[in-house]
């Protein structure tokens, strides 16, 4: 037991602090990721395979495909069953490759491959199980709206880098367009109402005399809904529209990197991969803090299944937050007055504070719900859980807050 103990307390000790952990070290370089639920989440990268996880990342499997020497840049699940991803190789046998998977990732089934002249689609959209859109590396995407089975090429005034749909037929690309020079080039946000037949450029920026990744090309955007939305992309480009694309108000975030990831779960509360790492707002973009991640790791993608479950990927793998990004301690103290305790324990955690608790929830180490308690409680018998590390959350009235314990 003392061994046990000193096991976890060292455990503890390196992660108590870290608002996002490691929960997978896939060896292959990870590009993005899909959340389908809070359970199922898919990620692809280089190599011709994909991890997929269907239990909050305590166990994944590899599934590989028929496209050797490939690698595949974005995946995306317009519903629980259904998923399509793309990318290819300018080196490989298969360019330009699409994969569609109907069982939630266990399987998937090619849909083309060296048929459009090319080397790699780079990002992939769905509004639906039938309709979507590929980005290509030139200045034109692919839609299809019979679910694969054929694409249409719609030309596009510059080579597309992010893709976005708010409705059936509304929706928005982000494009970049070299002016005479490869040092000079515009950028754009362009809407379309018509499903990609028609774009009409709502956001505008060009940059002169500029050499290596740090343009300002737009790399993602994100709405929460039909008028409120948010753009990323390099020196620490940020965008903001609240009126459902019209306009877009831009700052730049410190230290300036490149942007490449995105998520907002609501209004106010988002995050991005600034200086490699997640940056947090609660502000809508106006304020960003640091998150700690434990092991640090560059950080390329950002998705969240709900407010509160995260997952985020690097070339070290899959990193996961149960409560938001909020940091978690030893032993949770807030100003309302209640704190948990002994930590480690035996079995038994003490709640003090209970007149103001709400709700008592417990999760394991991958962050999924063990049990939950509602009303005013004292106490919480785990006696019956394995030894090891869980995550505590109290809810009140106006807040919740979460800590680690140790289970001996």
């Amino acid at each position: 037991m003392k061994h046990l103990l000193a096991i976890l307390s060292g455990i503890v000790s390196l992660t108590a602090c870290a608002q996002w952990n490691l929960i997978s070290n896939h060896s292959d370089h990870e590009y993005a990721l899909s959340v389908v639920n809070r359970d199922t989440i898919v990620v692809v990268g280089f190599g011709n395979t994909f991890h997929l996880t269907t239990n909050g990342g305590q166990q994944w499997s590899l599934s590989q495909t028929m496209f050797t020497q490939s690698w595949f840049m974005d995946v995306h699940f317009p519903t629980e069953t259904v998923g399509y991803a793309c990318g290819g190789s300018a080196f490989g046998l298969h360019k330009e490759v699409i994969v569609k998977t109907t069982n939630g990732g266990e399987t998937w089934d090619s849909l083309t491959a060296n048929a459009f002249g090319w080397f790699v689609f780079t990002m992939i959209h769905f509004l639906n199980e039938d309709t979507g859109f590929v980005a290509r590396e030139v200045e034109s995407i692919l839609r299809t709206t019979d679910g694969g089975m054929s694409f249409t090429i719609l030309p596009t005034d510059g080579i597309v880098d992010a893709i976005h749909f708010t409705e059936d037929q509304v929706g928005f690309i982000s494009t970049r367009k070299a002016l005479g020079s490869s040092y000079d080039h515009t950028y754009t946000i362009q809407r379309t109402t018509d499903l990609g037949d028609t774009w009409l450029t709502v956001y505008s920026d060009t940059m002169q005399g500029v050499s290596g990744s740090d343009h300002r090309r737009v790399n993602r955007i994100q709405f929460v809904n039909d008028l409120v939305g948010f753009a990323v992309g390099g020196n620490g480009l940020f965008l903001r529209t609240i009126d459902g694309g019209d306009t877009w108000s831009h700052s730049f975030v410190h230290p300036f990197s490149e942007l490449t990831a995105l998520h907002f779960t609501s209004l106010s509360t988002g995050y991005i991969n600034n200086a490699g790492g997640i940056y947090k707002t609660r502000d809508g973009g106006t304020t960003w803090t640091v998150q700690k991640i434990s092991p640090p790791a560059i950080i390329n993608g950002i998705a969240f299944a709900n407010d509160t479950i995260g997952f985020a990927t690097s070339v070290d793998g899959v990193y996961k937050t149960v409560n938001g990004g909020e940091v978690l301690g030893m032993d949770l103290v807030t100003s309302a007055g209640f704190s948990v305790y002994p930590n480690p324990t035996d079995g038994l955690l003490l709640l003090q504070g209970a007149d103001l608790i709400e709700s008592v929830t417990l999760y394991n180490s991958f962050g999924q719900p063990l049990r939950s308690i509602g009303g005013r409680i004292n106490r919480l018998d785990i006696s019956d859980l394995p030894s090891g590390l869980y995550t505590v959350c109290i809810e009140t009235a106006v807040a919740r807050s979460c800590c680690k314990v140790v289970k001996m």
